[in-house]
């Protein structure tokens, strides 16, 4: 199994340091292709969701087993969040729609000792035959 686990402020930048150090770890395992931006899609949805509705520092946890991406973010907000399908043209709220239609699973988790969630998703990846 390989992970990957980065601290991110709740900034702008942070989606794209999601994506660099999942980048890394993808690399790692041979994945490139549409799997790999896809995944990528996965892990900047989720940072950018944390970042615009908590505000609050964000864990980013990325696990990859046996042909299984597992993306895992953390924050203080307890809300859960929608994933109503936008109206065509909408410019935003596409996000948690996403991860549900291209995920095999998602799910959020509220945190009983504090404040707060982890919202994660799997997503199935291929492995690279050689």
């Amino acid at each position: 199994m390989s992970k990957v686990e980065l601290e991110l402020p709740a900034r702008a930048t942070s989606p794209r340091a999601a994506r660099q150090a999942v980048s890394g770890l993808l690399r790692d395992e041979g994945i490139s292709g549409v799997a790999y931006d896809d995944a990528l899609l996965i892990v900047s949805e989720l940072v950018t969701n944390a970042v615009r509705h908590a505000r609050s520092d964000i864990e980013l946890v990325a696990t990859f087993d046996r042909g299984e991406l597992c993306v895992r973010v953390s924050d203080n907000e307890s809300a859960i969040p929608r994933t109503a399908a936008p109206k065509p043209g909408q410019a935003g709220g596409w996000g948690m729609f996403l991860v549900a239609e291209m995920c095999s699973e998602w799910g959020c988790e509220l945190h009983t000792s504090a404040n707060g969630k982890t919202v994660w998703a799997t997503l199935p990846i291929g492995i690279p035959l050689d």
